[in-house]
């Protein structure tokens, strides 16, 4: 009876990790959909520099203390139902954002785009935490849940932007379709067969012991990862090196994801709001970023071997800081050649700011799966501060420069690469 029950496990345990994988992607979707129209819409409703930035600060400030909740309560509930209810949560703001300019006066439909924008990035950035543990709970190695991370949230980057690059300029109907996607996204994870937190108690003392003969490779590569970390002193103090490196990733990662298509169309095409130029500088970006999420998918199946090649998910991500750094000064150039290559070269930090930080905490005995959703949400705030920080200062830098939105890239292009310096003198010092 059991031999001839095995191939429907199987069947049932492979169709799980797709199914969670899946779920992966959402944050990624609502980013990118999100974070391609913000700016060229709040540039054409008129708001001010120093407010450009002002939508994503809403989720951040949710983020500092909601990340670690979540993790928590789904530690305790479940992963699934935080899962669907952010999806939910999160259509419903992209459906706000298109509805937003059937309001009558202008100054309406800008507050009402601003806070449907903050319910709607509120949404997905708490979606990270779930959904990450969610694929860690089915996926024993973690650097091969690493892998499947960052394939489906290329998938879903690249479905997002071809879409985005379809409809424009009716960035309304984007959003009309995003908010229909994510709900229908989340709902699919209803289809896990999640372990329970018994089980993953269990787990923790076995070492994510294999279900099959097909998983004992990986189990047994991630015993042996595991065994890595033995000193808690020093797993603690690698801990606040990761989290302080996350969060300047982070702070790249949001002021490209806040700029990209304004400063493209504004910095390296020379338009202004509601111009020809605006217009062909925004579809530039978003060519640029349609060739980055092919890269972006095309990484994910290598996150594995680069982990493997830099030595570990720290070095990884110091690696990051300086790729990152040169491409922020490529797009700072002005070319427009420059910018299209500085933009797609971003897949390489992105995708590993996005994995391995996880990997990292997943590979060491001190993080417990029994706690997984709790050490990826204190995990997560580094997240929500980057983008506090993004979020409150970006705005009145540009301001303070006349409008010179690129004043932004070139900051961070500085900040990644004392982060670089620094987190380079950290892993030499040989304490990973």
């Amino acid at each position: 009876v059991e031999f001839a029950l095995r191939p429907a496990a199987m069947g049932a345990k492979r169709r799980g990790r797709y199914l969670a994988a899946l779920s992966a992607c959402l944050p990624e979707v609502g980013w990118t959909v999100g974070g391609t129209f913000c700016m060229p819409i709040l540039m054409q409703l008129g708001c001010p520099h120093e407010l450009l930035a002002s939508c994503w600060v809403f989720s951040p400030l949710v983020g500092l203390f909601g990340q670690p909740l979540v993790g928590w309560a789904c530690d305790y509930f479940g992963r699934r139902r935080f899962i669907v209810g952010f999806g939910i949560i999160s259509g419903l703001g992209f459906w706000g954002v298109s509805c937003a300019p059937m309001l009558e006066h202008r100054y309406k439909v800008l507050l009402a785009t601003v806070l449907c924008y903050g319910v709607m990035d509120c949404a997905n950035d708490l979606l990270i935490t779930p959904t990450r543990a969610l694929v860690d709970d089915i996926v024993p190695d973690p650097r091969v849940a690493a892998s499947w991370c960052a394939v489906s949230r290329g998938f879903g980057k690249v479905a997002a932007l071809m879409m985005c690059m379809s409809v424009i300029p009716h960035w309304d109907l984007a959003f009309q379709l995003t908010g229909v996607a994510m709900p229908v996204i989340a709902l699919c994870s209803l289809g896990v067969d999640a372990p329970s937190k018994a089980m993953r108690a269990e787990s923790t003392q076995a070492l994510a012991e294999p279900l099959c003969r097909t998983d004992s490779l990986l189990s047994i590569k991630s015993n042996s990862l595991r065994s890595v970390h033995t000193d808690p002193a020093d797993s603690y103090v690698s801990f606040t090196v990761l989290w302080l490196l996350n969060f300047t990733g982070w702070v790249s990662l949001c002021a490209w994801d806040f700029y990209c298509t304004a400063i493209m169309a504004t910095f390296t095409f020379g338009g202004e709001p509601g111009s020809e130029e605006f217009a062909e500088g925004v579809k530039f970006a978003t060519m640029s970023l349609a060739v980055h999420a092919c890269l972006y998918v095309v990484l994910g199946f290598f996150v594995d071997n680069l982990m493997t090649y830099l030595r570990g998910p720290l070095r990884s991500l110091v690696f990051a800081h300086l790729i990152a750094s040169l491409s922020f000064a490529a797009v700072c150039t002005g070319n427009k050649w420059c910018a299209f290559v500085g933009n797609v070269v971003l897949a390489v930090p992105t995708q590993v700011i996005l994995n391995c930080p996880y990997t990292w905490v997943e590979e060491n005995p001190l993080f417990t799966a029994e706690h997984r959703g709790a050490n990826m949400g204190r995990l997560n705030t580094s997240f929500a501060a980057a983008q506090l920080l993004v979020s409150v200062f970006s705005g009145p830098l540009v301001q303070a420069s006349g409008g010179h939105v690129q004043v932004v890239y070139q900051l961070v292009a500085f900040v990644s690469m004392i982060s670089f310096g620094l987190g380079t003198v950290k892993v030499a010092a040989g304490k990973q």
